[in-house]
């Protein structure tokens, strides 16, 4: 990057709130300036602050098209544009599906917010129904594209649409020329791994055709680079399998014995279906349809209420046998005291008809439920006890050396995720030393499928990021909401409670372990095979970054 170029960033960012710019950051800059690249950085390495660079460099030298930056969650999406606006002084747009989808069907909003706006931040799929319903044109109004977690972009994801559906149809660009209607936009990925997994050539291959670019990291501040990140203590933990002897759930088993009994023809839904029937010509086209879809919701037993009530059985089943007894009573009781509350509320009818509301109260009565007693010591699965000792060990080993615990556990499931927020504020062992936050993404804060869910305000999980990073909370349990670039300060101490599902997922979790001396540990059940795949993933690694370095 020229000197000059270099002031005019200076003076035109909120410099006093963007980072320093370190060699390696400049290096990749100048290298997207030559060609479309995706960035493989480790997490942490400041990816981020090299596409706001970029966004800045293109908002001074393209005034007729704008840069669009995508994220594949609400969550990132609003962390992304908090950092780009903090960094540049222009105008920067959000627009995410939580917030009012129906108003992005109007044109003459979309019109509004591209002449009002130099840079918008979406989630994909923003973009991608725009483009389709021609409310935004590629190659008229966008002159730059970021990819954030760019691994994402293949087979039907919204990164890939966009590019096959959109770009590829444009006529190819080169940095030097000046843009047109008719040109694609320049492209910018950002990841910290290229691929989920699998032939590291085939996947580059892929992945670099679908972004039309070619995956880069620093080669000449490769050293510096590696004072910036680091690698944490790899550590694994093993638990013994379910015994047939463990405890078993009361409420869980009290559920079992009511949906057990539940009969299909007692469901509104299917009564209302018999009296269409009924009042149908025998043999007529309208009696058969009736009838068909009489047939097969039977047979599948897939109304609101039984489905629901099925789904609800299996995750408390989930609970019990993952966590254990006391977890799975927790959940059952808690379910239905929300839908109790949801039932005697006005808000459900307006969903719900009158009939089935009444149904599904008769069904919640007949199941009766023991109170929640707090003393969980011996009601824990293998696994949680295994957990538990993993964070005793930890923390001791972090406070060994003065410093503060910060931990942050990863499980696929978020019902899982909320058992097990109850059961280490409870347990005596854990109670006293951990300050306990969940994360659960945006998505989980919807409307509930079902009345048969537990919900949680969106609102607290901004305060538990916050109270993370000033130390209130030292203890996150996430999704994997957290794994992809969400702001959770650096952790000392990171566990997978579950298997990652892929390559992607690994690299991603490890990254939230940036603190100097910081663990990374992943548990498995004795004799699983799951931990022969992550000796596959870090030879894949290695191989993978000696293609792109």
């Amino acid at each position: 990057m020229s000197d000059s170029r270099n002031d005019n960033l200076k003076s035109d960012s909120k410099s006093s709130k963007m980072p320093q710019t370190r060699g390696y950051q400049e290096e990749m800059l100048n290298e997207s300036l030559k060609r479309n690249i995706i960035i493989a950085m480790d997490t942490g390495s400041g990816k981020t602050h090299i596409a706001v660079l970029r966004l800045m460099i293109e908002a001074e030298r393209e005034l007729k098209k704008i840069s669009w930056f995508l994220a594949p969650t609400v969550a990132l999406c609003e962390q992304q544009c908090g950092v780009i606006e903090g960094g540049l002084s222009v105008s920067v747009g959000l627009i995410t599906g939580a917030l009012q989808p129906d108003q992005w069907k109007d044109k003459e909003l979309w019109e509004k917010t591209l002449e009002t706006h130099r840079i918008i931040v979406s989630t994909p799929q923003v973009l991608l129904d725009a483009l389709r319903h021609g409310y935004v044109s590629l190659g008229r109004h966008i002159n730059f594209m970021v990819f954030d977690e760019a691994h994402h972009a293949v087979d039907g994801h919204p990164y890939n649409r966009i590019m096959q559906e959109f770009y590829m149809n444009l006529l190819p660009r080169t940095p030097k020329s000046h843009s047109t209607e008719n040109e694609r936009p320049m492209v910018l990925g950002l990841t910290a791994s290229p691929i989920f997994g699998g032939d590291v050539d085939v996947s580059f291959k892929k992945i670099e055709g679908n972004l039309d670019c070619i995956i880069r990291a620093p080669r000449l501040h490769r050293n510096e680079l590696s004072e910036f990140v680091n690698r944490p203590i790899f550590k694994h933990v093993m638990y013994d399998p379910p015994e047939e002897s463990s405890p078993h759930s009361k409420n869980f088993q009290a559920l079992g014995e009511v949906v057990g009994n539940m009969n299909i023809e007692n469901d509104p839904y299917v009564k209302q279906l018999r009296k269409q029937l009924l009042k149908a010509a025998r043999d007529s086209v309208e009696w058969k349809r009736i009838d068909q879809k009489l047939s097969q919701t039977i047979d599948k037993q897939n109304t609101y209420t039984h489905k629901g009530f099925r789904d609800f059985c299996r995750t408390a089943e989930v609970i019990m046998i993952d966590v254990g007894a006391w977890a799975a009573d927790w959940y059952v009781w808690k379910v239905l005291e929300h839908a109790r509350s949801d039932l005697a509320t006005d808000e459900v009818m307006k969903v719900q008809q009158k009939e089935e509301k009444e149904y599904l109260l008769s069904i919640i009565k007949q199941i009766h439920v023991t109170p929640i007693i707090p003393d969980v010591v011996s009601d824990v699965s293998n696994k949680v006890a295994a957990l538990i000792e993993c964070l005793l060990t930890e923390k001791e080993l972090v406070e060994a050396r003065n410093q503060p615990f910060s931990g942050l556990v990863f499980v696929d499931r978020r019902d899982v995720v909320l058992a097990l927020e109850q059961v280490l504020q409870h347990h005596k062992a854990t109670r006293d030393l951990f300050r306990i936050g969940i994360l659960l993404g945006t998505s989980s804060f919807s409307q509930r499928r079902t009345i048969l869910e537990i919900k949680r305000d969106i609102k607290t999980q901004g305060k538990t990021l916050t109270d993370f990073k000033i130390g209130q909370k030292n203890l996150i349990i996430s999704t994997a909401v957290a794994e992809e670039g969400i702001d959770v300060q650096a952790c000392g101490c990171v566990i997978r409670w579950d298997r990652p599902p892929n390559m992607a997922s690994w690299a991603q979790s490890r990254g939230r372990a940036r603190q100097k001396h910081s663990t990374f540990t992943l548990m498995f059940e004795s004799g699983s095979p799951s931990q022969y795949d992550v000796q596959k993933w870090i030879e894949l690694e290695r191989i993978m970054i000696e293609k792109y370095s």
